[in-house]
């Protein structure tokens, strides 16, 4: 944002220098003008004002990212007593996560970005690519946390889950901070 904001400071400077009727206080007034538009602008896109907490994973846990499986070995999901069969050969461990953390989802509920170390960010590659259209499932505590949907080959290593449950998130939080 550093770079948009110099970029700017230069174009108005560009103009002011070429416009023969502004004296030196107009053109002060307009640089701190387009720097409060600019900082505005930056918090907006960072999403400054919404609570975000990182989540500090304190030693190796149970769980990750998973596919389905005919083979696999059996967990369940959180709240439920059937069992799914998830692929533990191709999954992703939380030792391949750089980062966790949570936020206050716009649409209710919370979010979960990951952003995945460069190890984890080529097997999510080609999980996705093989998964379009299905469902992975986020595992916490051998329990079957969320399970979506693909929509797209995810390829930059940056993971976004909605989770509608408030003790769902507490859960995690608790599981891997301990």
């Amino acid at each position: 944002m550093i770079s948009a904001y110099h970029f700017l400071l230069r174009t108005q400077d560009t103009r002011a220098n070429k416009s023969s009727s502004r004296n030196g206080l107009e053109i002060f007034f307009m640089k701190i003008y387009t720097t409060i538009l600019t900082l505005t602008a930056a918090l907006l896109v960072m999403g400054c004002g919404q609570p975000t907490s990182v989540i500090e994973i304190k030693s190796r846990k149970n769980g990750g990212l998973f596919e389905f499986s005919d083979n696999g070995m059996k967990y369940k999901f959180y709240n439920d007593s059937m069992t799914y069969k998830l692929n533990t050969l191709t999954s992703i461990s939380f030792s391949d996560f750089d980062r966790i953390q949570f936020e206050n989802s716009p649409q209710g509920g919370y979010v979960l970005n990951f952003k995945l170390n460069e190890s984890g960010t080529l097997k999510f590659k080609e999980m996705t690519e093989r998964n379009l259209q299905k469902q992975v499932c986020f595992v916490v505590d051998d329990k079957i946390m969320a399970a979506p949907v693909i929509q797209a080959v995810i390829t930059k290593g940056f993971v976004s889950l909605t989770i509608n449950e408030k003790k769902n998130i507490d859960d995690i939080v608790k599981y891997l901070e301990n």
